[in-house]
């Protein structure tokens, strides 16, 4: 049976052994969306674009149904003393879950058995299922880890609607602001771009100068790029004696050309359409910045 089509149960029995294992291999520490990423990346037990799928939410963003199975996970976890959460949208392993072989992981014995008491507690206290407290606080949880706030969204939609010229020129933009020195000729024209959509050069050790060739798609971001599309890249990077590559897409990639990229001859740093979202956060990159405030959970506790 699929990931997607299992009981939420069954869903959680996968995933909790996945996210120990997998912050072990991350050394232990990392922010929920890197443990989010990483799953996507790694874990072919669940379907990449069952990681990515989203629904309208109530705040007028979008609600990721995977994000429910993973927060009600890691939330089990931490009430078994696995894992705790030192801060907002960080997640890190106790000993407990440091010294633990997640492939043994006994979910009834070494989770349930901890975390079914306290839920008890806590839907005597909220007079709620545990998994409708759990709902209810996705969407906060999700906005911390950046992956729904409303400027986001509206900046992903606008990337899709972007005319396809416009949109390789903001890539190019983005590169420069990333420490490329962009060629002002060189994949600029759209009948002599040899396959790219940009070429620039970045200096390293204050000596070296390597060359980069860029390429940009703006696809759905319900499509996947696959292999062919970086083989694709990879010959246009050799006729243009590119040793680096920057593969920009609204769109996700998929784990085979994830793989592909990182372990090809030619090394491609890939850019999916969150990542975008991060680097022109990071570099200011047309937006203005807001100050606000936003209330924490101490605020919301009844005791």
């Amino acid at each position: 049976m699929k990931f997607e089509e299992m009981k939420r149960d069954e869903q959680y029995r996968i995933l909790m052994p996945i996210v120990i294992k997998l912050l072990q291999n991350l050394g232990g520490k990392a922010s929920r969306k890197e443990l989010r990423d990483e799953i996507k990346t790694s874990a072919d037990e669940i379907p990449e674009a069952f990681i990515d799928k989203t629904k309208p939410a109530k705040n007028g963003g979008v609600f990721y149904p995977f994000n429910f199975i993973y927060n009600f996970s890691i939330t089990n976890l931490e009430m078994a003393g696995f894992l705790t959460c030192p801060q907002r949208g960080e997640v890190a392993l106790t000993e407990k879950g440091r010294m633990c072989q997640a492939e043994q992981l006994d979910i009834e014995k070494d989770v349930y058995v901890f975390s079914k008491p306290q839920w008890a507690e806590r839907k005597a206290n909220r007079k709620k299922q545990p998994e409708k407290i759990l709902i209810e606080e996705q969407e906060e949880i999700d906005e911390a880890n950046g992956l729904d706030e409303n400027w986001q969204t509206q900046l992903k939609q606008l990337l899709l609607k972007m005319p396809p010229k416009k949109f390789e020129t903001f890539c190019r933009l983005l590169v420069r602001k990333m420490g490329v020195d962009i060629d002002e000729d060189k994949g600029v024209s759209p009948t002599r771009d040899g396959g790219i959509d940009g070429y620039g050069y970045i200096i390293s050790d204050d000596f070296r100068t390597s060359r980069v060739a860029i390429q940009a798609k703006r696809w759905d971001n319900e499509q996947r790029i696959g292999t062919p599309e970086i083989d694709k890249f990879v010959g246009a990077m050799v006729n243009n004696n590119a040793e680096f590559g920057i593969f920009i897409t609204t769109a996700y990639f998929s784990r085979d050309a994830q793989k592909y990229a990182r372990e090809g001859k030619y090394p491609i740093t890939l850019i999916d359409g969150d990542r975008i979202i991060e680097l022109v956060e990071k570099y200011q990159l047309y937006i203005k910045p807001v100050t606000t405030y936003q209330l924490d959970k101490f605020y919301f506790e009844e005791n």
